[in-house]
């Protein structure tokens, strides 16, 4: 592809989103990051320039991906390109006007998925949310994500906020459960891999049933004897067993 692109960042977004227009034949023209070591790391994947210095990010840009924290999006002067160039966030909860008033071609470019930038991450199936200050730059943005996605749509914030807290919840959130078994798995002085054929399943149930229908355990059950005595081995982690009811009384409840 002969247009140009510059990613502002080199963490687990950028990173993923790098390889995959290099691997579609893009010239990714430069990498900044504020750490050095970041955008050296990138830059040499990628074979291309890096800069740490901001005022050295190239002018002659196509597209200019800024892969920041939400807190920095909020306050990042876009660089000073030419007009034409189109400059593009890729957060979920940050508004897509944030760059409203700064320059003329602005939008978002929002792949839905984890990243982490030790596991390359294939887009062909991950949602793509684009949106943009007008509807020549919406049809450049859905024509660009559709070289990468089978899928493609144009958002808008309510939308994209929405599905981000819904990617909080079924990812971050899940994550951060699985810490809490690794960690009982640990008391018990059980392998944690065990976990992990477990896991796996619960995760293929909902490619074919409802999560409602792929409910199961005590709470399901309404079995107050097992919950219980789940609660008797949590009273020493108050924190924990909070946690334990209020997710147990969701599951109740429903």
């Amino acid at each position: 592809m002969n247009c140009k692109i510059v990613f502002i960042g080199a963490g687990n977004v950028a990173t993923n989103l790098a390889l995959v227009f290099r691997d579609k034949g893009f010239f990714v023209r430069q990498v900044y990051s504020l750490h050095e070591q970041s955008a050296t790391l990138l830059a040499d994947k990628l074979n291309c320039e890096y800069t740490s210095d901001y005022s050295a990010v190239v002018k002659d840009a196509d597209f200019y991906f800024y892969c920041l924290p939400d807190h920095v999006l909020q306050t990042v002067e876009p660089v000073f390109a030419h007009t034409d160039a189109l400059h593009l966030h890729t957060a979920g909860s940050v508004s897509g006007e944030v760059f409203m008033g700064k320059v003329e071609n602005y939008g978002v470019f929002y792949p839905f998925q984890t990243f982490t930038k030790s596991r390359p991450v294939k887009l062909d199936e991950v949602p793509i949310l684009v949106q943009a200050n007008n509807r020549r730059n919406e049809e450049i943005l859905l024509s660009l994500a559709k070289l990468l996605s089978a899928n493609v749509v144009l958002s808008t914030d309510e939308k994209r906020i929405r599905l981000h807290l819904a990617g909080v919840i079924a990812n971050n959130f899940t994550n951060c459960l699985y810490r809490l078994a690794f960690e009982q798995m640990q008391m018990a002085d059980l392998p944690a891999e065990w976990l992990l054929p477990l896991i796996d399943e619960t995760a293929r149930k909902v490619h074919t049933l409802t999560p409602e229908q792929a409910q199961t355990g005590p709470a399901r059950r309404g079995d107050m004897q097992i919950i219980d005595k789940h609660r008797q081995l949590l009273s020493t982690n108050p924190n924990l067993l909070n946690l334990y009811n209020q997710l147990t009384e969701q599951i109740l409840d429903r």
